[in-house]
């Protein structure tokens, strides 16, 4: 098992453990993202679609429901500077990215706020460039991964090639992880820490609906299955 990488990641993040909360939407409630914080993990909301006024509220209850470290992620599909200005101000402590590069502009803006700068990759040139720019953290998105999904890799091989692209830069694993093996794995293979996304959808925090978390539970651990639910575009 990676120990020092986890313990670098854990220290980067302020958190306890290397688990992050996947950025799952409006599923990604305050009190969900303050739960995980509050177990030692790093939660996120979701901010992409979220009007830049709305920001001090949600930042708000879930600074009121933890005292822990917590992230907010943007999409770069969209045009998320507005978001970007209000959760700079509110000085969260860290901001992930996915679906595009942030840019050495922004990684600094919010280095010079004081917050952590993570970015979501689905491929080794993707890994280069982030770390270029002053990336904290990589997260490798498999094909695995719930949602829209960046990579079109399997997990197993992505990790790799980015762990070799990411130089000292940690990376946390992402796509197709449920259980403690699963983390244990990828763990194992290099990984500093592991994001988890469906796997909090189930919880009594979680903004899902109660068919769609009672139909996640059934599911058991039966494995990924690929659909064309969020297929194109982003």
């Amino acid at each position: 098992m990676n120990g020092s990488a986890s313990r670098d990641l854990c220290d980067l993040l302020g958190s306890e453990r290397p688990i992050v909360q996947a950025p799952v939407g409006e599923c990604a409630t305050p009190e969900l993202v303050a739960a995980v914080a509050e177990a030692g993990g790093i939660g996120t909301l979701a901010c992409t679609w979220t009007a830049p006024e709305r920001l001090p509220e949600l930042v708000a209850r879930v600074r009121a429901l933890t005292p822990g470290r917590f992230a907010a992620n943007l999409v770069l599909w969209f045009d998320v500077d507005a978001q970007l200005d209000a959760l700079l101000a509110l000085a969260v402590p860290v901001v992930t990215f996915s679906w595009g590069q942030p840019g050495r502009r922004r990684i600094e803006r919010c280095h010079a706020a004081g917050a952590r700068v993570v970015v979501q990759v689905g491929s080794a040139a993707g890994a280069l460039e982030a770390a270029a720019d002053g990336a904290d953290i990589l997260v490798a998105q498999g094909v695995e991964a719930g949602g829209h999904v960046q990579s079109s890799t399997p997990l197993r091989a992505l990790l790799d090639d980015v762990l070799a692209a990411a130089g000292a830069v940690p990376v946390v694993a992402a796509g197709g992880l449920a259980l403690r093996a699963h983390v244990e794995r990828v763990l194992a293979s290099g990984a500093a820490g592991a994001m988890l996304g469906t796997s909090f959808l189930a919880t009594a925090e979680s903004g899902a609906h109660d068919e769609y978390k009672a139909a996640l539970v059934s599911a058991g651990d039966r494995s990924t299955a690929l659909t064309v639910c969020f297929d194109g575009e982003w």
